[in-house]
């Protein structure tokens, strides 16, 4: 069982009421949250060994927000409803990084060498990625406003990129198995 959730003292928040909270177990992992505005909020949990993971929010009203029962593994103590990047494995790479306003964003990592990166630059936008399996590699960039993306992959070798200009666009990908690649 995981201990209790702990504020990280080395994770910059300029603004008024931001919220960052790192939960790490295992060995050789790093994270790191960047704040800059107001009411922003993240939380990254690492479960294994190796795994690194970033959180870099600018504006108002960001925050990593999900579904909790989307999540295959959910680890005590999480809150429902605020998540932004969970890992459980070794050798992970998660990066979020989100500009404007109300953005949400979702990470979630299981097993080994997998690599999430999820920019965002706009207002209202939403994404979620989830990878199990290994070598996974998932890249979603939105430029715009009401944007939405969801990747879900499981198996090995999976690459995943969605690249989005624009207001009011939706783009999905599942896949299952091994050696897809998809670009949209």
């Amino acid at each position: 069982m995981m201990g209790p959730l702990a504020l990280d003292p080395t994770s910059p928040a300029w603004g008024d009421d931001n919220w960052s909270r790192i939960q790490q177990r295992g060995h050789g992992n790093v994270a790191a949250t960047t704040q800059e505005g107001s009411v922003n909020a993240a939380f990254i949990l690492q479960a294994g060994d190796g795994n690194r993971a970033s959180s870099d929010q600018q504006g108002t009203q960001n925050q990593v927000d999900f579904d909790a029962a989307a999540i295959p593994y959910m680890p005590p103590g999480l809150l429902p409803g605020l998540a932004g990047q969970v890992q459980v494995g070794h050798d992970n790479i998660a990066r979020i990084s989100q500009t404007g306003q109300s953005n949400m964003a979702f990470q979630a990592q299981i097993g080994a060498f997998g690599q999430a990166y999820l920019t965002q630059f706009g207002n209202f936008n939403r994404a979620l990625q989830i990878q199990i399996g290994r070598s996974n590699l998932s890249t979603i960039d939105q430029v715009g406003d009401d944007n939405q993306a969801l990747v879900t992959q499981v198996g090995n070798n999976n690459r995943s990129t969605i690249r989005q200009e624009g207001d009011g666009h939706a783009a999905t990908n599942i896949q299952l198995g091994s050696g897809h690649t998809i670009n949209i």
